[in-house]
């Protein structure tokens, strides 16, 4: 009989590097609170890139595995075992919450950032610049930044003062967290994510500190709209 050929699909370096660390972390090896070593000690370890690596700490931060610290170094964290990922992709049942989630904010988000762009006090938009440069430094410590950005657009809800605009962002907000860790996970492995991020979050920014409202729905709609867009690819 002849050998039945099965598709092979080749595992990336960042991939195999988050698997092993993954074991290690549920067999115990690597406890809570235990420090992973730096990005070159681990590519060292390895012998792979300093880039595989850092997209494999990103991996990591976006499964929940690790938590980046901005100029210390990244940790494990302490999560249930049945809470961890299989793989890191994300199942067609996840893409369906996190697009279903990302069609309500394309609808929800703009208006809020053009209220926020009325109404924000200076206070307010002195804490959302503050919220982007804690995205922007957990990514250059090798995070994804899913806490950081998910706080960054629900400060925005929050300066709107609409009531009832606060009300379903707190009502929905383990949902709408959910949905920043699904879509990080979706893109890892592509170089160019955080970076585009960031400048969309800066054109934002920008917008609101004008005071411009029209300028602020349009950024943000545009964001949301890409992030929907990197979701069906």
């Amino acid at each position: 009989m002849g050998i039945e050929a099965r598709e092979l699909k080749r595992v990336k370096l960042y991939e195999q590097i988050v698997a092993n660390i993954k074991e290690q972390v549920l067999s115990g090896k690597l406890k809570p609170g235990e420090r992973i070593p730096s990005e070159r000690e681990l590519a060292k370890l390895y012998g792979v890139s300093r880039l595989a690596v850092r997209e494999a700490l990103s991996a990591l931060a976006a499964i929940g595995l690790i938590e980046v610290k901005h100029g210390v170094g990244c940790f494990v964290r302490k999560v249930e075992p049945r809470l961890i990922p299989a793989n890191i992709g994300i199942s067609p049942e996840e893409k369906d919450r996190a697009m279903e989630l990302l069609i309500f904010r394309r609808g929800f988000e703009p208006e809020a950032a053009r209220l926020a762009a009325l109404y924000a006090t200076e206070q307010e938009l002195d804490r959302i610049c503050q919220l982007q440069e804690e995205v922007r430094n957990n990514i250059v410590a090798g995070g994804t930044a899913v806490e950081e950005d998910f706080y960054f657009h629900m400060a925005i809800v929050r300066a709107t003062h609409s009531p009832i605009f606060i009300q379903v962002a707190d009502a929905i907000e383990q949902y709408w967290l959910e949905c920043f860790r699904l879509c990080k996970k979706h893109t890892l492995g592509v170089p160019s994510r955080l970076p585009v991020l960031l400048e969309e979050h800066q054109i934002i920014i920008r917008y609101l500190m004008y005071r411009n409202g029209d300028g602020a729905y349009k950024a943000m709609k545009m964001h949301i709209e890409n992030a929907i867009r990197k979701l069906e690819t």
